[in-house]
């Protein structure tokens, strides 16, 4: 495992009288530079490595996603209306007449599960159970928010006599602006009134708002009670927003299910509908998987520490230096997005915690029959859903961020630095640009708002628009569709944006993309035509191994002696755990580096070392490794000045030597000429 004394230096090893100092000082300062950033860069990927692990383990996608698909597919099946006979399903519901139809004839229907499929009876403990282990844990319960009643201001008095009433709206499913006015039935006499339900422990300040109504975990009963709210007509002009919602459990996987389907009874008298599903451990910390994302929290946690006193050191110390307080966070736009990323860690860690002290999960009391909460209603996870959804969305965030932080630890290697250097390159005069871009996107927008956006949803606001306008760059534009809603402005609209947008911006787009591209190109060759050559061609394998030789250089004895062998381009073999470190190649060579004389004589530099703890022997390796020894005319980087001098130098002597021989033929040629004369 050890190198024989005579491995080492028994090549032909080819050397001049002279050493290229300055060449030795860059390489080592950029290969130090590079070793540095790349311990940065193992230390941060496992840092991000394990926040992600685990985020992945918190969100449970596979079980989560099972679920989702099996109830989604289960609950958005098609019913027959019983009115018109044709097959629809919720999503094309469109009016309330309809909107009841699914709700007795499909929702209850599938909601209860009452019968196995052999047409018997569930038993007590199996009752209402769906897709085989997902059992109801209590009755559905019924939610509606309403908008006040005002007289129209509609301008003009004569319009009030046919429908003085309107309806003010109401924003956020209904929680900005609502009525709280209770209000009657159709006979006049039922009275539904507007509660404040806590979720959770008593005092934990969460309630979910609106007019109730809990319907009977007995399949039959709930059918009743639906089709009497209908009677009653418990939806009616004042409802702006509703919500159908029930929680499963399913003991194989301990998880709830909260399955809600919500509707915007919007103003103009469109009727929107969707289903949210949202998985909830039922438990948590119990499973030995549990426990293992419990010790990789923990973990996770502790390093995060540490990395915000790195960062907290490292900035205090630059402001110091620099007299700037924000000198940390102003000098690289990477440290900007590291303290960032550190911040949101920190918040999605506290909502983390909220979620696993939410008392909704455990301020819940089970019995054979039924789930409820400790005030008799079934249970409400709204709370700690809204969490888990800014959970995973800061968690998300997050992992945008490390992603661009890992590009710009790729700068460590040329080969690997591409995208990034030419994302740096290009920046600044993409960012110019893009105030064209958002004009010229922002003017499009419009257009299709205006002529588009009274016929189709896909431009009936600014924000729809703009999607889809930003989706038409993809070559996503379809002329006969918007011909058919306008046929004046469809042709206005789509021949300007695909000329504009897609024949000129786009390639402009890109001919800036393909700019810094180049710069990136013309950097990397400047700099492998130069000093820098060996560290321009290194590739990331190579530098990779070499990074993981220096790790294990405690167990240099027992590695293979190919492992330790360092082959120079003049024929020096060295030992690479023998060979001077980085640290030793700057303590000897940095002072008595001359940025003006690059090339110096090997005994010059012997000279000025003399009185360092250093050898020959030591130094020919420094320069053999590196590549270094040159003759004085092979000085690449003296000043234009002295070369110019030089070059007029021998210019100069030419033309002396070229005059002096033709004067030696000249006089030879008199001496002929005189003595064919005679």
């Amino acid at each position: 495992g050890t190198m024989a004394k005579d491995e080492v230096g028994n090549g032909e090893a080819e050397r001049h009288t002279h050493v290229n100092v300055v060449k030795v000082v860059e390489i080592v300062r950029a290969k130090k530079a590079n070793s540095k950033m790349a311990i940065a860069f193992v230390g941060y990927f496992i840092f991000l490595s394990l926040y992600v692990a685990v985020v992945v383990l918190q969100r449970e996608a596979w079980n989560s996603e099972t679920t989702y698909a099996a109830v989604k597919s289960y609950l958005t099946g098609q019913f027959r209306d019983p009115k018109t006979y044709d097959y629809k399903d919720f999503m094309n519901v469109a009016s309330v007449e309809e909107w009841w139809n699914w709700m007795e004839v499909f929702f209850i229907d599938n909601a209860y599960v009452g019968q196995q499929t052999n047409f018997e009876d569930y038993k007590p403990l199996d009752m209402n159970t769906m897709l085989r282990y997902n059992r109801l844990t209590s009755g559905v319960v019924l939610v509606q928010r309403r908008g006040k009643e005002e007289q129209c201001n509609v301008g003009d008095e004569k319009y009030l006599q046919f429908m003085p009433k309107c309806q003010q709206r109401t924003y956020a499913e209904g929680l900005i602006n609502p009525s709280k006015e209770s209000f009657k039935g159709s006979d006049g006499v039922t009275e539904y009134k507007y509660e404040e339900r806590e979720v959770g422990l008593p005092g934990s300040g969460n309630f979910d708002v609106g007019f109730f109504q809990n319907l009977d975990y007995d399949g039959d009963t709930a059918a009743d009670q639906m089709a009497e709210l209908r009677k009653q007509r418990w939806i009616n002009e004042g409802t702006q927003w509703a919500r159908a919602g029930f929680v499963v459990y399913n003991p194989n996987i301990g998880t709830f299910c909260a399955v809600q389907f919500k509707t915007d009874f919007d103003l103009a008298g469109t009727i929107q509908m969707k289903m949210e599903i949202e998985i909830l451990l039922a438990t948590n910390y119990t499973t030995w998987t549990d426990n293992i994302r419990m010790v990789l929290e923990i973990i996770f946690v502790i390093l995060w520490f540490f990395n915000v006193a790195s960062v907290i050191v490292t900035a205090v110390k630059e402001a110091r230096i620099q007299q700037n307080s924000f000198a940390y966070f102003t000098s690289s736009g990477f440290n900007m997005l590291f303290a960032l990323q550190l911040f949101l860690m920190l918040v999605a860690t506290a909502v983390w915690a909220n979620i696993v002290v939410d008392p909704s999960r455990t301020n819940i009391t089970v019995t054979p029959e039924a789930i409820l909460d400790k005030a008799g209603n079934p249970p409400n996870f709204s709370s700690v859903i809204l969490l888990y959804q800014g959970y995973f969305i800061i968690s998300g965030i997050i992992v945008l961020l490390g992603t661009f932080r890992i590009l710009g630890f790729l700068r460590v290697n040329q080969n690997l630095s591409m995208l990034t250097d030419t994302l740096a390159l290009m920046v600044a005069e993409f960012l110019q640009f893009a105030v064209v871009l958002i004009i010229l996107t922002a003017a499009f927008m419009l257009m299709t708002h205006i002529y588009f956006g009274s016929t189709t949803n896909k431009f009936a606001t600014p924000e729809a628009a703009f999607i889809n306008t930003f989706e038409y760059l993809n070559g996503q534009a379809d002329f006969f569709s918007l011909n058919e809603m306008d046929v004046v402005g469809a042709p206005i609209f789509y021949y300007t944006f695909i000329f504009i947008m897609i024949f000129v911006v786009l390639n402009i787009t890109i001919a800036i993309i393909m700019d810094g591209y180049t710069l990136m190109q013309e950097r990397k060759e400047k700099m492998a035509s130069g000093y820098l050559k060996e560290v321009a061609d290194l590739s990331a394998i190579t530098q990779a191994k070499h990074g993981m030789l220096r790790m294990l250089a405690p167990c240099k004895g027992m590695m293979p002696a190919k492992w330790r062998v360092i082959k120079c381009l003049n024929g020096a073999i060295l030992d690479r755990f023998a060979a001077p470190t980085k640290d030793e190649v700057l303590e000897l060579l940095e002072p008595i580096m001359d940025p003006q004389h690059h090339v110096v004589s090997f005994e010059t530099v012997k000279r000025k070392l003399r009185d360092m703890q250093t050898t020959p022997e030591r130094l020919e390796s420094i320069f053999d490794r590196f590549d270094a020894w040159e003759e004085p005319a092979y000085d690449l980087k003296v000043s234009a000045d002295t070369r110019l001098d030089d070059a007029m130098k021998k210019v100069k002597q030419q033309i002396y030597s070229v005059l002096a021989d033709q004067k030696r033929v000249e006089s030879k040629i008199d001496m002929l000429l005189s003595h064919f004369a005679k």
